[in-house]
């Protein structure tokens, strides 16, 4: 006999009693990780919102104050001030490029009929 065998004859141990001291087998490994696989990737439903704990949701806003009617009617009316004296400038400036565009139109025109006198053109 040998010392192992010897040993357990002497000792009466419980059945799976080998496997709890050196862990479980390989096949018991196996089926636990095929177990553990398969909860892993099982499709999970999502969460709905009502399942989100409080928590998650922050700190509540604190409530908007109302906005006085009159404050409201003087800034609209700020803005729109503010409109109309851009669409002005706008204006004004249209007005200026026709005025710059005009007086390039008589200097070519001036050139055109210098040229045509026979007058060269001046530096």
């Amino acid at each position: 006999m040998t010392r192992s065998e010897t040993r357990s004859q002497r000792v009466p141990q419980p059945a799976g009693a080998f496997h709890q001291v050196n862990g479980p087998s390989i096949s018991e490994q196996r089926a636990h990780q095929e177990s553990e696989d398969r909860t892993i990737s099982a499709p999970t439903e999502p969460a709905s919102a009502p399942d989100l704990p409080v928590a998650n949701l922050g700190p509540p806003a604190p409530p908007k104050p109302e906005v006085d009617t009159n404050v409201l009617m003087k800034l609209e009316l700020e803005d729109k001030e503010a409109e109309a004296r851009l669409a002005e400038a706008e204006l004004l400036l249209a007005e200026t490029r026709v005025k710059v565009e005009t007086a390039r139109r008589a200097v070519v025109a001036q050139k055109l009929k210098m040229a045509k006198a026979g007058i060269p053109p001046p530096n």
